[in-house]
């Protein structure tokens, strides 16, 4: 794809994010996530830990916090798993602790689909029962493939830091790091920007909106944790400082994720599978109106 097109391409997604007011549906978003932060970070743990081991496992998401959200939110995070992974008074009782975690979490991947599918302008149609249970069985992969992400993106930092303690050239691995980072966070959002929409979509899609959505994260990331240690959020919002930085990098993070879905709408429209289909016109409605 050319510079000219990219820009293009920019353009029009830019125009269509404002038009579909997608930072209000970020934030309906962000308000679900919050609410299965406990029971995705308690799966994250656990899946990671059949691997690595869960304290390993646990250490590691840790750090990823305290790097994006600082210390605060890296302690209440801390707390959330502590708490959310108290054990049960027997196998009985683990089990149907387990199975509330998953459901509690697939909730999260229903309002992700929600709005994935009202951008491309997707309704659901079909018999409900049906429709609810094909809905709730997408979830339920929307969470195993949370658990496979947050088991590469910890594997993947352990093999780095590996080889940081072998071969320490700080500069040369801090780079490399952040390389690395970005491919597979582009990786990550290609097959979601695939998977995600109830509608055909290519691989050729979904290529450029993935590497801009993982440079924009990346990005972000280092910007957030600048504003968040400058601003002194955590300082202002008292006690509940720690979940309002948690909350904002949630809100900000996933604006940039719904204009790469955007952005895959366009271009599958302008350049891929669905050239020569007409883009929606109307504005996405209040979700569930």
């Amino acid at each position: 794809m050319r510079l000219t097109e990219v820009r293009d391409l920019l353009q029009t997604t830019a125009a269509r994010w404002s038009a579909d007011n997608v930072p209000r549906l970020a934030a309906a978003f962000s308000f679900y996530a919050v609410l299965s932060l406990a029971p995705l970070l308690v799966f994250a743990v656990v899946v990671g830990g059949y691997i690595l081991g869960q304290a390993d496992t646990q250490a590691q998401i840790l750090t990823q916090v305290q790097e994006a959200v600082g210390k605060g939110g890296r302690d209440l995070v801390e707390e959330l798993i502590k708490q959310a992974n108290k054990p049960g008074a027997g196998a009985i009782a683990s089990l149907i602790s387990l199975v509330v975690t998953f459901f509690s979490a697939s909730n999260l991947f229903l309002q992700l689909n929600d709005t994935v599918n009202a951008i491309w302008g997707i309704k659901t149609e079909g018999p409900f029962l049906k429709t609810l249970f094909l809905t709730r069985v997408g979830a339920f992969l929307g969470v195993l493939f949370f658990g496979v992400f947050v088991l590469g993106w910890v594997a993947l930092d352990s093999w780095l830091h590996w080889l940081d303690e072998r071969v320490p050239v700080l500069s040369l691995w801090k780079g490399l790091s952040v390389l690395v980072s970005i491919v597979f966070l582009a990786v990550v959002f290609a097959a979601a920007f695939r998977s995600l929409p109830k509608d055909r979509v290519s691989w050729k899609d979904t290529i450029v909106p993935a590497i801009i959505t993982a440079l924009g994260i990346s990005l972000a990331k280092y910007a957030l944790s600048l504003y968040f240690g400058l601003a002194k959020v955590t300082e202002a919002y008292g006690s509940a400082g720690a979940l309002v930085v948690i909350l904002l990098w949630i809100y900000y993070t996933s604006q940039i994720f719904f204009f790469g879905i955007e952005m895959t709408y366009v271009n599958s429209h302008q350049r891929g599978s669905h050239q020569g289909e007409p883009l929606r016109e109307e504005p996405i409605p209040t979700l569930g109106a």
